[in-house]
């Protein structure tokens, strides 16, 4: 990684330092293989089942995958999945499909959630052989909150233990079904969306550095997915070495500062921000736009209080 490090960060474990200054116009990481990944059910149909190029000629040109000119064809033995072509059909089917196609066509026409789909297509990864020992206890080390999400129970639990059971049962792997549930909880705490260029979600996934940013809601950096991988082809083209995800800067980010992005919607108020995190990664934001926002909501608490007093002095006069 030529522009950050891990390294540990206090009261976060580990984090993304810059190593050096990096520039508004660098790209500070790209990657084409996310580690775990899965297309939406719903989109399946859209979006080359490996590089992702969507597919829907009559969309207009504002909407969803804007250069949607990819002619997908259904895998004929599964029939759930599509390619836009004969490489990325060949790289998916050496790399995973050949492990998981007979699994979805038995399952077909039901479709399992993508949180399934991507941990038993890690899973069975790893039965045969795609993934190391390095990889497998490099994501096994990741945090995973699997005791805070117990403790906590309710529907995310119920649903936890549920996906998990599905990808033990449906991927037939050897792999122990508590490891499993690990591995959808480390999904849950650490997955990124999977989008297009616009920001339309399509899928989940992880990658092994990105999932070392830490949350602030008054990020520096931020996920990109670029246009030219919109478009068929597009990995065999010269853009293919650029990455399909890439992580870029917000602005210039200084020699030692951290990288960070927000985890949640930065539309919501103070209250329903730090709501969810607690929720969702059992931990209470204290970034600089979360104290402002603090600042601003007990000046006005006690602007309105005064204001509230001079009102009933008013009417008590009147």
């Amino acid at each position: 990684m030529e522009h950050v490090t891990i390294a540990p960060v206090i009261s976060k474990g580990e984090g993304l330092l810059a190593s050096h200054t990096i520039s508004v116009k660098d790209t500070i990481y790209s990657t084409n293989d996310p580690v775990i990944s899965a297309i939406s059910a719903e989109n399946l149909t859209d979006f080359c089942y490996h590089c992702h190029a969507g597919s829907k000629s009559e969309t207009s040109w504002y909407s969803i995958g804007q250069y949607r000119d990819a002619r997908l064809q259904e895998c004929s033995a599964c029939r759930v999945v599509r390619f836009c072509g004969k490489q990325c059909q060949s790289l998916a089917w050496k790399q995973y499909h050949k492990f998981e196609c007979k699994k979805m066509a038995k399952f077909a026409p039901r479709i399992l959630h993508e949180s399934v789909r991507a941990v038993q297509r890690f899973c069975l990864q790893r039965d045969n052989g795609i993934i190391g020992d390095e990889l497998w206890q490099k994501l096994l080390k990741l945090t995973s909150h699997m005791d805070d999400l117990r403790r906590k129970g309710g529907a995310d639990w119920r649903d936890l233990m549920l996906y998990a059971k599905a990808a033990h049962e449906y991927s037939e792997t050897k792999i122990n079904l508590q490891v499993v549930l690990k591995l959808m909880c480390i999904l849950k705490s650490n997955g990124l969306i999977l989008q297009t260029t616009y920001g339309d979600p399509i899928g989940v996934f992880i990658d092994p550095i990105l999932v070392k940013i830490n949350h602030s809601c008054d990020g520096n950096v931020f996920v990109h997915r670029p246009i030219y991988t919109n478009t068929t082809g597009w990995l065999q083209s010269k853009t293919s070495n650029e990455g399909m995800i890439k992580l870029l800067p917000l602005r210039e980010i200084r020699e030692g500062e951290e990288l960070t992005m927000p985890y949640v919607d930065l539309n919501d108020d103070l209250d329903k921000r730090r709501a969810d995190l607690r929720k969702n990664y059992f931990f209470l934001c204290t970034c600089n736009k979360c104290i402002q926002d603090e600042t601003t909501k007990h000046d006005l608490q006690v602007s309105n209080s005064k204001l509230s007093k001079r009102l009933a002095g008013w009417q008590s006069e009147a």
